[in-house]
């Protein structure tokens, strides 16, 4: 199971927005089920956008993660760094 996230990151806070990307990638770790996490970074600085992937290795941990108030916590902490964000989930590992 995965979920992934864009971010279109506002100019001047992709250093900040780095920074963050690690955090929630530890804060990530430490939950159970965590099989990995992919980030594809802009090309193209006119779009600044960001794909984050997270996959788990089942619905039940997935959930746990999506619907943790440490996530929570870290998705306020970016939403000063981005202008743009989508979410969704899937249960294919081809995204």
């Amino acid at each position: 199971m995965t979920v992934v996230t864009t971010r279109r990151v506002k100019p001047g806070r992709e250093a900040d927005f780095e920074v963050w990307l690690e955090g929630i990638g530890a804060e990530a770790a430490r939950f159970p089920g965590l099989v990995g996490r992919r980030i594809t970074r802009p090309a193209d600085h006119d779009h600044p956008e960001y794909v984050i992937v997270f996959k788990f290795d089942s619905y039940p941990h997935l959930r746990a993660w999506t619907e943790s108030p440490a996530r929570r916590r870290w998705q306020l902490r970016a939403t000063q760094m981005h202008s743009d964000r989508r979410y969704g989930t899937a249960s294919s590992t081809f995204l």
